[in-house]
């Protein structure tokens, strides 16, 4: 029996050892019918492993043959993304998915474990793209103040329930959760009715034309202005749901100097909208006064010629007290008086 060491030393030289073309051209020296049978082989054998490949990565069936996945199935597949494959959106290295694979086989889990992370990046890529198939987010308000400012990801306010992608209605509250509606009417609408979150505009905070959509089409309490109407910047300035404010504390904000001339009236004058109408604020002139002052006091001034007079020609508006010194002199001559 030879040696290990013989076996050694009679092995071929390096120039008589079969290079692979030397290989590739023994085959050619096959029978026909068995160079034949291995193409059929090679091609059966590299067409099995292509059809595996595609039906894991790019078939959606493939992640539904797993039992525990049939309810996010059916969501998928009821969803505005059920023609996007499961893929194209959870990205996993070829390890990652093997260790999914194996999880799925040997330990057999009851719930669907993390998996596929989702990074901001794969929804931008759709709907930041300027491609009409899909809506097109990148300049609106709500993903200009969430997303670009803030990095909110996407999935924080879509995903909360498995493909189903349209936040629900309460999602605001979880990270605004002392913000409250102190509007009681306004307690039933969700907070796009008023902060529009597809908006074409830089701000969230609603606008008047947001805030006239609701309040014109009598779906809340309807608000008429008036042509004349003096107020004609934006609804926020004087309303705002989230506080408990009177009236008041709203006309305080641009009528400081006003406000602090009406401090020595009666009560009811201290309230601007015993006078002036929301939303309209200009007064009826008499007829305003008369709403409250009907019939007049007699015994001051009221009688006589002084009928045909305005209330305001001796009532200064916001101080109705009138300065008596003075006052009938402004009408009547010095002369009068001897």
């Amino acid at each position: 029996m030879k040696s290990r060491d013989s076996l050694v030393r009679e092995a071929p030289p390096p120039s008589q050892r079969l290079t692979l073309p030397m290989r590739i051209a023994r085959l050619y020296r096959l029978p026909r019918w068995l160079q034949v049978l291995s193409g059929l082989l090679l091609l059966l054998g590299s067409g099995i492993a292509y059809r595996v490949y595609d039906y894991t990565e790019n078939d959606p069936n493939f992640c539904q043959s797993c039992h525990i996945m049939r309810e996010a199935w059916d969501r998928w597949a009821t969803s505005e993304h059920r023609r996007v494959n499961c893929h194209a959106c959870h990205h996993q290295s070829k390890i990652e998915g093997l260790r999914q694979v194996w999880l799925t086989v040997v330990k057999q889990p009851e719930k669907v474990g993390p998996h596929g992370h989702l990074p901001l990046e794969v929804c931008q890529k759709c709907h930041f793209s300027g491609n009409p198939r899909w809506k097109q987010v990148a300049a609106t308000a709500g993903h200009q103040v969430h997303a670009e400012r803030e990095r909110i990801p996407c999935w924080k306010c879509h995903a909360k329930s498995i493909h189903r992608f349209r936040p629900p209605s309460e999602i605001c509250k979880e990270c605004h959760t002392k913000q409250h509606i102190e509007v009681a009417p306004m307690g039933r609408l969700h907070c796009t009715n008023c902060h529009n979150f597809l908006a074409h505009q830089v701000a969230l905070l609603p606008t008047r034309q947001d805030c006239l959509w609701c309040h014109q089409k009598e779906i809340t309490k309807r608000v008429i202005f008036r042509e004349d109407s003096p107020m004609k910047f934006e609804c926020q300035k004087c309303h705002n749901p989230h506080k408990k404010q009177s009236p008041l504390s709203s006309c305080q904000g641009c009528h400081q100097g006003i406000v602090a001339s009406v401090r020595s009236n009666a009560q009811t004058h201290r309230n601007c909208l015993s006078c002036h109408r929301p939303h309209t604020w200009k007064t009826q002139g008499d007829k305003t006064c008369r709403s409250c002052h009907s019939p007049l006091p007699e015994g001051m001034g009221h009688q006589e010629g002084h009928k045909i007079l305005q209330c305001t020609d001796c009532h200064h508006p916001h101080n109705w007290k009138t300065q008596r010194n003075g006052l009938c002199r402004t009408c009547h001559r010095r002369a009068e008086f001897r």
